[in-house]
């Protein structure tokens, strides 16, 4: 073969190759966006990154590349680097109400819930009829103890969604810890009408029961709750704790010996079962009980009460005086008991 045919093939080639290279830089921002959706859709996170990229490096006005990309982040708990791109989105376009709930929700999961709010009320702001905002501006409220804002913020999002289940149980909560428990009842009763399967309606309107003094229709909830979850610990202790306000102390002995065997990690539980059992009488076993409190860390004055009480009788000045102490610096937490509700 002569040398002017080789030559001649070897810049075919290189022709060809330019020519395939420069295909692929001819690709629309739109046609990367779609490639990482389909990178998404399938879980390969990193791949849809470099795709997102490529769109915005083509078009640096394209949000919803940016929002993609910051999703992605999302769904790998990359929160700073998901709050970068939903900002860079914001840049492109600053009225975009869906870069403003995301962010909002990336800076919820980080903690930083005056931000969070900040968000969620302007992306409502951009458009008054988007009412998913405001339920997770409710849970941001309540997470730094602001109830009564927390509930409005529901109240907006059950405007539009009015048998949601989990924004009624967020709003029944938001009631239960604003001291409110009459209309926290009313919120878990309507979510038992809408499913009375779902088992967080009666456990909830249980505690809610619990603290209006009505041990007996505590007792009903929690009965149902464990019908639909016989082994949840937590039901069954705050049973326990009800049939206690009531004076079964020995059915409430039941319900705590079953929690603490379901789940032996349980301080609060032990705490009951030590206090239940001092009680009835039976101080040995009480210690036994209430000094594995204690080692879980109990902030309980009575558990520490109590102990200094057995020890006292035993003669064990020492360890009765320790147990006093601790009692005196736990005094804010004596159990309270709620008085009965009087209809």
């Amino acid at each position: 073969m002569k040398p002017s045919k080789i030559l001649l093939m070897i810049l075919s080639i290189c022709a060809f190759s330019f020519s395939c290279y420069a295909e692929e830089e001819k690709l629309t921002a739109n046609q990367y966006f779609n490639r990482g959706i389909a990178h998404y859709n399938k879980h390969r996170y990193e791949e849809a990154i470099k795709e997102f990229e490529k769109a915005v490096e083509v078009n640096p006005k394209f949000y919803d590349a940016y929002k993609m990309c910051g999703n992605v982040y999302m769904d790998m708990h990359h929160y700073d680097k998901a709050i970068a791109e939903y900002s860079k989105g914001l840049e492109a376009n600053s009225r975009n109400p869906n870069l403003y709930y995301n962010r909002g929700c990336a800076y919820r999961y980080k903690g930083e819930n005056d931000k969070a709010v900040a968000d969620f009320q302007m992306a409502v702001k951009m458009n008054p009829n988007f009412k998913l905002p405001y339920n997770n501006m409710g849970n941001a409220l309540g997470d730094v103890g602001s109830y009564d804002a927390a509930i409005g913020s529901y109240d907006e999002a059950l405007a539009a969604d009015p048998t949601n289940l989990n924004i009624l149980r967020n709003r029944g909560l938001s009631y239960m810890k604003s001291g409110s428990y009459d209309k926290a009842v009313e919120d878990f009763s309507k979510i038992i009408n809408i499913k009375p399967s779902w088992y967080e309606g009666y456990f909830n309107r249980g505690s809610a029961y619990y603290h209006l003094g009505e041990f007996e229709k505590s007792v009903r909830d929690y009965d149902r709750a464990l019908l639909i979850d016989p082994l949840d610990a937590s039901a069954m202790n705050n049973r326990g704790f009800s049939f206690f306000c009531m004076g079964d102390y020995k059915q409430a002995l039941s319900d705590f010996t079953t929690s603490v065997l379901l789940y032996p990690w349980g301080v609060d539980t032990w705490d009951n079962l030590g206090i239940t059992v001092y009680r009835l009488g039976d101080k040995e076993q009480a210690r036994e009980y209430l000094e594995t409190a204690v080692s879980l860390n109990s902030v309980s004055y009575e558990v520490y009460k109590y102990l200094g009480e057995i020890y006292t009788e035993k003669g064990d000045k020492n360890k009765a005086d320790m147990y006093f102490r601790k009692a005196q610096e736990n005094k804010e937490n004596v159990l309270l008991i709620p008085v009965k509700k009087v209809d």
